[in-house]
């Protein structure tokens, strides 16, 4: 998981990347990174599950 403060200064991007999947989100506190990581996981996993369906639909 990586982050950086935002260029106004007022929070950090967040960037989870699993595989060729990554999901970023904005935290107002440094206290707060690690608690996203369950919702960055969640959303890779959900990209990763329709990205599977769609390809399955191609012939």
């Amino acid at each position: 998981m990586n982050w950086e403060p935002t260029a106004d200064g007022l929070g950090y991007k967040v960037c989870l990347t699993k595989g060729v999947h990554t999901a970023c989100a904005f935290v107002s506190s440094a206290h707060l990174i690690e608690d996203k990581r369950r919702q960055l996981e969640a959303s890779i996993q959900a990209d990763a599950q329709q990205a599977s369906q769609t390809t399955e639909m191609v012939p």
